[in-house]
C-alpha cells in the first residue's frame, strides 16, 4: 500500500468521522466519466433512473472500474485499514 493520506487527515477523519476533499481524480478525468453517464442517459432518452441508481456499479464497467482504482481504494485503506468492500453505488442526481 502507498500511504496517501497525511497523520493529521486521518487524525481528522478518527475525530469528525469525516475527511475531504481527497485530490484523487483530475478535471479531465471527471469530465470523461460525467460524459459516459450522460451518454447512457442520451441513448435511453431519458436521466438515469429507478433501479438504475442504485448498484450502479453492475450496470457501468467504468464505474466497477473507478471504485476499485487503487488510488480510492489505497486513501480509504489509509481511514479503515486493508479490508474493503464496497457494498453498493448510488446516484445522487440535482438536475439543473
Amino acid at each position: 500500500m502507498a500511504r496517501v493520506l497525511t497523520d493529521a487527515a486521518v487524525g481528522q477523519y478518527r475525530d469528525q468521522g469525516y475527511y475531504f476533499p481527497i485530490p484523487i481524480l483530475g478535471e479531465e478525468e471527471v469530465s470523461g466519466l460525467r460524459a459516459r453517464l450522460e451518454a447512457f442517459e442520451a441513448a435511453q432518452g431519458q436521466p438515469i433512473h429507478g433501479a438504475q441508481r442504485s448498484k450502479s456499479h453492475l450496470l457501468f464497467k467504468w464505474l466497477d472500474d473507478l471504485m476499485r482504482d487503487a488510488r480510492i481504494v489505497d486513501a480509504v485503506e489509509d481511514l479503515i485499514g486493508p479490508d474493503i468492500l464496497c457494498w453498493n453505488s448510488i446516484f445522487w442526481i440535482k438536475e439543473a
